[in-house]
């Protein structure tokens, strides 16, 4: 195939001139070459040296042929062969491949993200100015899918993130939405309909777009394919001639010097044509394609008719209604709400089956911030744009016609300001063309370009086009800002210039026109305006346009970072338990403070350019200076760059420096707008209030800014703000979170994006303040710091430790609550204390155990002691200085047990009270002679820094203070952190009934004998002697106490008089009389009250057999009888008397119901299971009398129950005497025979009496009176019931 050539010559208006004093048309060849069938560039001779290759050009204006005139001026044939040597690559030119059926334009709606953004931030200034929403204000608003259209809820950041199911269907919605339409019209509101399938809102698929576009995944394009990512280096493109003269459009000045764009005139036609008029250009040099270009020429203008109504007069109509200027990021805005929104929604409900937050999330969700990044132009048609564009440019080769659309390569942005009220051109440059050893410097106007991206894996064409056209940050947008650039390594690197390649030898470098740039500043407004630029840089001049015409709206540029919280910084070294943001003085509740803790605030580092964006290195333009910037402030700019507060200051604990200085300088720029810091909680300070203290400022103002110091101190009064420094007293075992702010100035307002936005949604009624709010008093809040989406607040944590709580705890009345088989007791109370510096509060108990061991030789009391249990007091519980208890004691039994309860408050800032000593470990090392709080030990290795395990690798003895190596190796270097004691206080102990719970074990009975009491006395007159006869004493066996201490025998009787039921039969007390004797009967059972020992009876007691016999439904009375302990026998017993009633049978009979008591007992469990006694027969009381008659003679009586029968019983006295000579009983002896006494009474109460007379009187010799009682038997035996004898 032999080599073959074309060149391709458009015509491109420049203007109407003057050339010769006639007026012309000036307008500029565009010359695109394709060349084929060789493979370099020798195989073109005209190409060799292509600006030495003369061109003559005929115009044609509506089809009349006028002779051009060439400009030849700018022609450089050194340059071409530098560029262009003969063996430059050439491959076959194909033309266009870009099929519009199968291409796609992938955009999202920037605008309609910003704008969400905005009205949402300036809702949250308005409804939640002073503190960060709560989950509440996000998900507590109704029902979760209620009245989704239109969308209830207000606070809605957390909305546009959708739960995977949605947001599948979503995507493929939108992908049927793009293979359909092949591009998304941002601009017009039908993308809603598109997925409505999917139920989302505007602003859902609006985020949910800018989603997709920034992930790019083939996947959810029309095409499908999958997202495969691969790892490889990436090899620098290889580029033939078409290629490289492709890209030089963007120099229009070397094109030009290249012979690529040839400038002509002709005659301007007489008369002028009207309307739309085609120029073509016909070459001298051929073959050529030379294709129509429609124009429009007047008087004073020669330019490319537009084909649709975004381009006019040679300008891009920004100010139609799908151009906006954005003041945010929209690519980092929507990025943040979207990582907001899930983490909200997850944390919130996304991922808990109950749909409410996790037990840990936070309660309050703040929303990112925003920053400022410039001024965008924005074009939310522009998908619309792009695809007509490819369009009609593939039907380009079939009509040869062109219109400015198709000839256009970029604009040129201008800025208008309403400080120097002029245009100014945002792409005038001086530019640096290298050549090998040539270099070319040239100045012209460069061009901003649209670009796009696609994805390899993507089997449709889908081209990435972002909405943004051009985005001003300040500086020229074609070229790079002064300074150093940031290789792919991080290193820094010369930037600014392009570095050649081999097969394009051109080193490019551009800087912008010094003079020509405005300044972009907070708080300053702008317009934009964009001048077309086609294919050989032709377009309207700045200067030709004066006014608004196809400008924006204006717009105002505001600083949208917040102004951060002040930077703290340690006075002196840090102590236990301090930080940065915590200051911490000690005492104790009994000892003042005798240190104050202080912080150095300081304004935050900001970076140069936001400094310079605040204008603060402006300064009056002038001849010398017309930039207006500040050239001395670049040696300050520079030293304070690397000025850090990380290099400075004493090395201190846990490396943080500390300064001790009382005034610090900052060494960095700080922020502008930090005026000085807000505090609210301060101590002493009314809830709510502001206390600010403001920064210094140096002689020279910023930056020489002097930061202050807070220092707290002991006491109660109020903060006192002062120069340098502010004081706050602070009192005992109190601890503060104090919220801090940097506060602005009113002035400060109009420079912040946050504040403006509120504003102006105000002013609109977009947004309503909450009722008794205004603008005036958000200011006033925004002055004091106190709105955090201007200036964001931390937590300073004030801490007054002191090593004991300030106060005791003390019971109020314990109880113990215990149920029916429980080992355990709740103690119920409310315990008084001092929350904020107590902890918690150890309850402590103590016992006297009462044991009975068979095999002790006698029952004992033995200590009991323990921690009954431990409650953690939280320290912002709403009960005030009052802790409910309701907690429970594990005793192991079912016991009854007086325990005696203690309160023991420990502080609540322990550690801060931590010391720390190095030794060298190598067996038992004494750490703290006044010993060690228990669990307050870590011991630590100082060379490998690993902790040990107590009780593994250490012991510790808490008495003594020492540490004991287990497995440590010996002289091993060893840190113990400790807390010395004392850091507790007991409260005053309280005695409490702990009831038993369970049922007492059956006595044993081992055996039952009768008791008699005696009682006498003496007088001139007689003697009186009395025998109390119905008495028992019931010996048990061991053991006792089987439900505690306090346990009794009970006698089991009815509750009342009256039969016996036959369910009681064998569980209550009986009697009856002796059938051997005529007596009185019983007329009713025994009662408790027949038991005159018995110690607090008590009736309706449950039958322990009643839970096993449903037939036993009836109740029981008992009387309680104390139980002794007779160390002989090693028994225990128990004495019961009677007190029958009157009349009463003769020594009647009696069967003991017996069971063991707890009268401290929890209800219906009092009683142990009965054991019936064996039957024991009681006697009756005598009571003898002996009257002295005279000196020899005595009347003797005695009284007391008896048979009824004609037998009866035989009473006898006898008077002996007592032989001195002889001890004891044996020395008396009878001095007469007895005498029987005469029964005179009624029939079963007898008195028998009688009269004796003495061998001598009384007192001449010892006499006594012996009495004695016989029963008589119906066989003629008898027996001894009652003797008893007296001294006369």
């Amino acid at each position: 195939m032999s080599p073959t050539q074309t060149i391709v010559c458009t015509a491109l208006p420049n203007g109407v001139g003057v050339a010769a004093g006639a007026p012309v048309l000036k307008l500029s060849v565009h010359i695109a070459p394709r060349l084929s069938g060789a493979t370099d560039l020798s195989s073109f001779p005209d190409w060799q040296n292509w600006p030495r290759t003369a061109i003559s050009f005929q115009v044609k204006v509506n089809g009349a042929t006028l002779t051009a005139t060439a400009d030849t001026s700018k022609l450089s044939a050194t340059l071409w062969p530098k560029l262009f040597p003969a063996s430059t690559k050439v491959e076959d030119h194909t033309g266009p491949t870009i099929n519009p059926a199968d291409t796609y334009v992938r955009t999202y709606p920037a605008r309609r993200v910003r704008n969400f953004v905005r009205d949402q931030y300036a809702y949250m200034a308005a409804n939640s100015p002073t503190s960060h929403p709560t989950l509440g204000d996000y998900f507590d608003q109704g029902g979760e899918f209620a009245a989704r259209f239109p969308q209830p809820l207000n606070f809605l950041l957390h909305d546009v993130w959708l739960d995977p199911v949605t947001k599948k269907a979503a995507i493929e919605d939108l992908r049927l939405a793009l293979a359909f339409g092949h591009f998304f019209d941002t601009g017009q509101n039908t993308l809603r309909a598109r997925v409505n399938g999917a139920h989302l809102t505007d602003y859902q698929t609006n985020f949910l777009l800018a989603e997709l576009f920034h992930d790019r995944n083939p996947a959810n394009n029309p095409g499908g394919g999958s997202q495969t990512i691969t790892s490889k280096s990436l090899e620098q493109p290889k580029l033939d001639f078409h290629a490289v003269v492709g890209s030089l459009g963007q120099y229009p000045e070397l094109m030009r010097r290249l012979g690529l764009v040839r400038d002509v005139t002709v005659p301007l036609p007489n008369p002028l044509p009207t309307g739309i008029v085609d120029v073509q250009v016909i070459p001298g040099f051929q073959p050529a394609i030379t294709p129509v270009t429609r124009c429009v020429i007047t008087a004073t203008s020669f330019l490319t008719a537009p084909r649709g109504d975004a381009l006019a007069g040679g300008l891009l109509q920004l100010g139609g209604p799908d151009f906006d200027v954005t003041e945010i990021d929209p690519d980092g805005a929507a990025v943040k709400m979207l990582a907001f929104a899930e983490t909200m929604s997850r944390t919130s409900r996304g991922e808990n089956r109950n749909g409410k937050p996790a037990v840990d999330s936070p309660d309050e969700q703040p929303p990112p911030s925003l920053v400022s990044n410039g001024l965008s132009i924005n074009d939310s048609g522009r998908g619309r744009r792009i695809y007509d564009a490819i369009t009609k440019q593939v039907n380009l080769g079939t009509t040869g016609v062109v219109f400015a659309e198709d000839v256009t390569r970029g604009v040129r942005i201008d800025v208008w300001d309403t400080v120097s009220k002029a245009w100014h051109s945002l792409c005038q440059r001086q530019g640096s063309y290298a050549f090998a050893d040539t270099t070319v410097n040239a100045a012209d106007e460069g061009i901003v370009t649209s670009a796009h991206t696609t994805q390899a894996a993507d089997t449709a064409n889908v081209m990435y086009m972002h909405e943004t056209i051009a985005t001003w940050h300040g500086y020229s947008l074609v070229a790079p800002r002064p300074g150093k650039a940031i290789a792919d390594d991080g290193s820094l690197v010369p930037g600014g210039s392009t570095d050649p390649g081999a097969d394009f030898n051109l080193k490019v470098a551009f800087k912008a026109t010094p003079g020509t740039l405005p300044k972009l500043r907070f708080g300053r407004g702008y317009r934009f305006r964009a001048r077309l630029a086609d294919l050989a840089g032709n377009g309207v001049r700045l200067e030709d346009v004066k006014d608004f015409t196809g400008a924006t709206d204006p717009v105002v540029y505001y600083r949208f970072e917040p102004v951060q919280a002040p930077t703290l910084l340690l006075r002196k070294a840090r102590t236990e338990g301090e930080s940065t943001e915590r200051l911490v003085i000690r005492s104790n509740y009994n000892a003042p403070s005798t240190d104050g803790c202080e912080r150095h605030l300081a304004p935050v580092r900001i970076a140069e350019l936001m400094a310079e964006q605040h204008g603060m290195f402006d300064v009056p333009a002038n001849i010398l200076n017309p930039s207006g910037m500040d050239k001395l402030a670049y040696g300050q700019i520079k030293q304070r760059d690397t000025g850090s507060f990380a290099t400075g200051g004493a090395p201190g604990a846990y490396d943080i420096p500390y300064y001790d200085t009382p005034q610090l300088t900052v060494p960095y720029l700080p922020d502008v707008l930090s005026r000085g810091a807000a505090f609210v909680g301060l101590p002493g300070t009314a809830d709510g209030q502001v206390v600010t203290n403001d920064f210094g400022r140096g002689l020279l103002g910023w930056p020489d800014i002097l930061p202050f110091r807070l220092r707290i101190e002991e006491g109660t009064g109020a903060p006192q703000p002062g120069l340098g420094v502010l004081t706050v007293q602070v009192p005992k075992g109190r601890r503060y979170e104090v919220r801090y702010s940097s506060r602005v100035n009113a002035s400060d307002l109009a420079q912040l994006g946050q504040w403006n936005w509120l504003a102006n949604a105000v002013a609109d009624g977009s947004v309503v303040l909450p009722p008794g709010a205004t603008m005036a008093s958000m200011q006033d809040l925004a002055v004091k710091g106190q709105l955090w989406l201007l200036t964001p607040f931390r937590t300073l944590t004030l801490v007054h430790a002191i090593r004991q709580p300030l106060t005791t705890a003390e019971f109020g009345k314990p109880i113990a609550v215990r149920k029916q088989g429980q080992t355990t007791a709740n103690i119920v109370d409310r315990v008084a204390f001092d929350r904020a510096s107590t902890s918690k509060i150890d309850v402590l108990a103590s016992w006297q155990e009462a044991l009975d061991v068979p095999a002790d030789p006698a029952p004992q009391h033995v200590p009991g002691a323990t921690q009954a249990f431990e409650v953690v007091t939280v320290e912002d519980d709403t009960s005030g200085d009052v802790q409910p208890l309701n907690n429970q004691h594990e005793f192991h039994d079912t016991k009854h047990r007086m325990v005696t309860y203690t309160p023991v408050a420990t502080t609540r800032f322990a550690e801060y009270f931590v010391q720390r000593t190095t030794v060298e470990l190598g067996g038992t090392a004494t750490i703290s002679t006044a010993g060690i709080v228990p669990g307050t030990d870590v011991v630590r290795d100082t060379t490998t820094n690993a902790t040990y395990v107590r009780d593994t690798d250490y012991s510790v003895d808490y008495l003594h203070g020492t540490v004991t190596a287990i497995t440590i190796p010996a002289n091993t270097s060893v840190e113990v952190a400790y807390v010395v004691p004392p850091i507790t206080r007991n409260g005053t102990a309280v005695t409490v009934n702990v009831p038993s719970s369970a049922r007492p074990a059956a006595p044993l009975v081992a055996y039952v004998v009768p008791t008699f009491g005696w009682e006498q006395e003496n007088s001139a007159t007689g003697i009186t002697s009395t025998r109390r006869g119905n008495g028992l004493r019931v010996f048990l066996n061991r053991p006792w106490y089987s439900s505690g201490d306090g346990e009794q025998l009970g006698v089991l009787t009815m509750n009342q008089a009256g039969p016996v039921p036959g369910d009681l039969q064998r569980y209550v007390t009986n009697w009856a009389q002796d059938p051997a004797w005529e007596s009185t009967a019983f007329t009713r059972p025994p009662l408790v009250t027949d038991f005159p020992l018995a110690a607090h009876t008590k009736t309706g007691l449950k039958l322990a057999e009643s839970e096993k016999d449903p037939n036993v439904t009836d109740t029981v009375s008992v009387a309680p009888h104390d139980v002794f302990y007779d160390n002989t026998r090693r028994l225990w017993y128990c004495d019961i008397t009677l007190a029958p009633p009157d009349p009463s049978p003769y020594s009647p009979f009696i069967r003991l119901a017996l069971a063991r008591y707890q009268p401290n007992s929890v209800a219906d469990v009092e009683l142990s299971q009965v054991t019936q006694a064996q039957f024991a027969q009681l006697n009756p009381d005598r009571a003898l009398s002996v009257a002295y008659v005279d000196a020899t003679r005595i009347d003797v009586a005695v009284t007391g129950i008896s048979p009824k029968n004609s037998t009866g019983n035989r009473v006898f006295a006898t008077v002996q005497v007592a032989d001195p000579a002889l001890p004891g009983d044996v020395a008396w002896s009878d001095a007469a025979p007895a005498v029987e006494l005469t029964n005179s009474g009624a029939p079963g109460r007898a008195q028998w009496l009688g009269r004796l007379t003495l061998p001598a009187a009384r007192g001449s010799r010892p006499f006594r009176l012996v009495i004695q009682e016989n029963e008589q038997f119906k066989d003629g035996g008898s027996r001894v019931v009652y003797v008893d004898a007296v001294q006369l």
